[in-house]
């Protein structure tokens, strides 16, 4: 955080989860003004109405949010997935010029730093959200719901 804080311009959002809020909520740094840590929240919209860059995991609803949001992303996928599929869920991304990928093997709070002063420039961040929009599929949510609504009429109607 300390390092953080010496980001001109820098306010973060820190989503800890449940279980480890307390623990970096008390983190050196952690109280700094701009700086928002919240253990859980049911508004990510919120959250990510007001985000240029994520840091995160790339679990495949984390991924399609972000990608229809169009922000930008540093995934580090979670190692212990079946078949390395976070990794997959986030390197066409990645090769499209719109994420980056490090390896949770990889990072440290150093490396983090780096990645994040080269993709905190507007330019670059501009650039990101523009590949991105080429993954974008607007009404893709409600053409899956429609189907599934579908699906459900021609059960039902087989029952009768």
């Amino acid at each position: 955080y300390p390092k953080l804080a010496a980001m001109k311009g820098l306010r973060l959002v820190h989503v800890t989860g449940t279980r480890d809020f307390d623990e970096v909520k008390s983190a050196p740094g952690a109280d700094h003004p701009n700086f928002e840590i919240v253990p859980y929240t049911e508004k990510m919209d919120e959250i990510f109405y007001r985000t240029d860059l994520a840091v995160c995991r790339s679990g495949a609803l984390t991924v399609c949010e972000l990608v229809e949001f169009q922000i930008p992303a540093v995934y580090v996928p979670y190692p212990n997935a079946v078949g390395n599929h976070q990794f997959e869920n986030a390197r066409l991304l990645e090769e499209a010029g719109g994420s980056v990928i490090v390896e949770e093997s990889q990072l440290d709070g150093d490396r983090l730093l780096a990645v994040l002063e080269r993709l905190v420039r507007p330019e670059v961040l501009e650039s990101h959200r523009k590949a991105l929009a080429g993954f974008s599929r607007p009404g893709a949510a409600m053409r899956v719901l429609e189907a599934l609504e579908s699906l459900v009429q021609r059960s039902n109607g087989a029952d009768e």
